[in-house]
């Protein structure tokens, strides 16, 4: 059936480290919250350490952001259609997907598609108000309000209109065919959640913006319709929320759950050794972490580390007028010094205990169409004496001091900025030191954890910035888009940070997202990412197996196909007994 999302044939490796223990885990406080039917154990608090504190638990951020966990966006809210761990998707609010060429899912002579849901009987918010069709498409009115100034990618970007025929029923008018409308993506900018018309429709309509985000129902007063909900949020330490009895794919097996906030990597590993957390995840810890943990538990039988490889890093370029230095960045001859002098197979190995995987591209093996690809990209192996080649002919000099000038003598200095979650720090380190034996005066930048969510600090970067992007779908092929570049005008909203624009690339990527035809999508992904690999609007540098890790009194995690975790299932997370 076109439309389900490609199911991601990730290799996720579970490292289970021993057998579960018998009891409850220990060390953790807010025990005895509940009981069990039986009136034995009670149940402790599902304590999870998350890299950064969320700006919100709405299912979308109602501004942009920089850094932001996932984790909330199925803890705390319900969606039409979820996928899971492997990216199949299956409807939630929704009783069925549409399928093509049914009263479902019409494609009409002008071009445009109408696809239609039917809700589940009986949906409730988190106050008890039923939750209706005109719910979802209100927060399609919300997410789409240009006031609001966040960033708006498929599938909410091709949306004509939505109508509810009755409280049951969600039409969707789509402006152009899209090919994955029947999987409506939970996606941070592209998803179409549902929205309390009843305790947010009349501020809306008052139409201030600014008093409308400022609203405490974005943090402190939020009410969702997912498996759990919010009781307390205490800034900068912890969310406590407690199961939703009336959730749509039943009650939380766990009653009671907290995020906490742990940027240190160290102290999330030393906190899970403790027992004073169960899960840590939301990259709380990285992939050098999860190494420790696998040997610190093996003789234990303590918990399980999940590594699953569904990042793509690489190396953002700055081309926007404004910010850019040294302007020579701009120079393809540059960009290609850049990627020769880097040692990939080095820098993957350092960080994956081992393990070389170099990345040519931005997308993974994870795509049908990576194969084709794969056979016509431009690869840039490494090579000092191509990459000299190539800054001697833009015009740079390596002089008597081992390092680059230009005519005026002035040396070729570049400032590298990396997120402090690991292994950003230790990427940057290693690009740092390759690049300065072969002669580039390289600063470094560390964007602190406060700082992650300051998209400013994400966007306006002078020369290059190490980012990372899921592997599948229209994810990674947006980061290059031009609708998407972020400015200071659009309150930097946008996944384009280094501003890059190409109308062909752009071209293609329409034809990636519209067409249903999949051969057709599928070529055009491959020329399109080919033009990339040409013009190195990004470096691509390796693939990296994420790290998530849970004490083994825990059933049912499991690594996700967009991040460390799979939240879909959260609700069937149990204690084992």
């Amino acid at each position: 059936m076109l439309g389900r999302a490609r199911t991601c044939l990730l290799v996720v490796a579970v490292i289970v480290v021993g057998g579960c223990a018998p009891g409850a885990p220990s060390g953790v406080g807010s025990r005895g919250e509940s009981a069990d039917v039986q009136g034995q154990l009670p149940s402790p608090t599902l304590v999870i350490a998350i890299h950064v504190e969320p700006t919100t638990l709405a299912p979308r951020p109602p501004t942009t952001s920089g850094a932001t966990p996932s984790a909330p966006t199925h803890i705390f809210s319900g969606w039409l259609v979820v996928a899971d761990g492997h990216n199949v998707p299956r409807p939630q609010l929704a009783e069925g997907l549409p399928e093509l060429n049914t009263a479902d899912w019409q494609v009409f002579p002008d071009g445009q598609m109408e696809t239609t849901y039917r809700l589940r009987p009986g949906l409730a918010w988190h106050d008890g108000t039923p939750l209706t069709a005109e719910d979802i498409a209100f927060g399609w009115q919300v997410f789409t309000w240009p006031d609001m100034g966040v960033p708006i990618d498929p599938p909410i970007r091709l949306v004509q209109e939505i109508t509810v025929p009755d409280d049951r029923t969600v039409v969707i008018r789509w402006k152009q065919p899209y090919g994955d409308a029947a999987n409506l993506s939970t996606s941070r900018y592209g998803g179409i959640p549902p929205m309390p018309r009843h305790l947010l429709e009349a501020k809306f309509r008052a139409g201030d913006a600014q008093a409308f985000l400022n609203d405490p129902y974005w943090t402190q007063e939020f009410v969702g319709s997912g498996p759990y909900r919010l009781e307390r949020w205490e800034p900068g330490a912890f969310i406590q929320a407690s199961s939703f009895d009336s959730f749509v794919e039943g009650k939380p097996q766990i009653e009671q759950l907290k995020l906490v906030f742990l940027s240190d990597p160290s102290a999330a590993v030393a906190s899970l050794l403790a027992g004073d957390v169960h899960v840590a995840a939301e990259e709380s810890i990285g992939f050098e972490q999860g190494s420790v943990l696998k040997k610190q538990w093996e003789s234990t039988g303590a918990g399980a580390v999940i590594l699953t490889p569904n990042k793509s890093r690489f190396l953002q370029v700055q081309f926007k007028d404004d910010y850019v230095l040294p302007p020579a960045i701009r120079d393809l001859r540059m960009r290609k010094a850049l990627l020769q002098a880097t040692n990939r197979e080095s820098l993957s190995a350092a960080i994956l205990d081992g393990e070389v995987a170099v990345a040519h591209t931005l997308t993974g093996p994870v795509e049908e169409y990576f194969a084709a690809l794969d056979r016509v990209v431009t690869k840039y192996p490494y090579s000092l004496q191509e990459a000299d080649r190539a800054l001697t002919d833009a015009g740079f000099r390596k002089g008597a001091d081992g390092f680059y000038a230009d005519a005026t003598r002035t040396r070729l200095s570049l400032e590298l900025r990396a997120f402090s979650a690991d292994p950003g720090p230790r990427e940057a380190s290693i690009l740092a030191d390759q690049w300065k034996t072969f002669g580039l005066e390289i600063d470094i930048n560390i964007i602190a954890p406060a700082q992650s969510q300051d998209l400013e600090q994400v966007s306006a970067f002078p020369a290059l910035r190490i980012e990372q992007t899921g592997l599948n779908g229209t994810t990674p092929v947006n980061k290059l888009v031009s609708g998407n570049i972020a400015t200071a005008e659009r309150r930097w909203a946008g996944v384009n940070r280094g501003g890059w624009s190409n109308p062909e690339y752009d071209g293609l990527i329409e034809t990636f997202i519209s067409s249903l035809d999949r051969t057709e999508r599928n070529r055009a992904a491959v020329q399109a990412l080919k033009l990339a690999s040409n013009e190195l609007p990004a470096i691509p540098l390796y693939y990296l197996s994420l790290a998530a890790a849970y004490t083994s009194s825990l059933q049912g995690l499991s690594g996700g196909y967009s991040g460390d975790t799979a939240w879909d299932n959260v609700h069937q997370w149990r204690w084992v007994r």
